[in-house]
């Protein structure tokens, strides 16, 4: 599934979508995080009391990839952010501060696949275990046709940090398969999964 480029503007949470149009979500969630956690789920992002992002591909034709705006204490973990498409255009994740000047801290990024450098400002946030992909092709089953499994052989099978990693993957593949943690929201299997899953 290819989602739209998303930003999280702190109190206000503001969808941004590639096109530049902007969605306010308090007129579409009622009460809750809970409702917002479920709505933000179908678009790539989950929200707990901290930001909680696992296990999502993100292709853009976009600047935004992941940016979230003022996240404290965070864990942004095996996603894909990136730009298949072509153009200047770089999505990576990016932690900002909000409008109203409440920086991201104490945010962890970790086991994410990415176009670009994650951009972190604060020494407060942790980064580790983060993949830049130059070569597209070397890591990704058929890029070409936005197939963005692990191909066999890629350098992000088996290089992540199992800390805060989910214990499933997107497709509902249970982590680890092979020596140790799969980079990006994709587990490889050697045989293909089992009917039903």
């Amino acid at each position: 599934m290819v989602h739209e480029a998303f930003e999280l503007a702190g109190a206000d949470w503001v969808l941004e979508l590639a096109d530049g149009l902007g969605l306010d979500l308090a007129d579409l969630l009622t009460s809750d995080f809970e409702d917002a956690a479920n709505l933000f789920h179908r678009i790539g992002v989950a929200v707990a009391d901290a930001v909680a992002e696992l296990d999502n591909p993100v292709l853009v034709r976009h600047h935004h990839g992941i940016t979230i705006s003022g996240c404290q204490g965070g864990v942004i973990v095996n996603n894909l952010s990136y730009n298949p498409y072509g153009g200047n255009f770089l999505a990576g994740i990016l932690l900002s501060t909000t409008h109203g000047k409440t920086p991201s801290e104490n945010t962890v990024v970790r086991n994410n696949l990415l176009d670009s450098e994650a951009s972190l400002p604060r020494a407060s946030n942790t980064s580790d275990h983060n993949i830049v992909v130059n070569d597209p092709k070397r890591y990704f089953s058929d890029p070409d046709n936005l197939d963005m499994r692990h191909k066999q052989g890629s350098p992000a099978i088996d290089a992540g940090s199992a800390a805060s990693a989910p214990k499933i993957d997107i497709d509902n593949v249970p982590r680890p398969q092979g020596a140790g943690i799969d980079i990006g929201p994709y587990e490889f299997e050697n045989a293909p999964a089992a009917a039903g899953r």
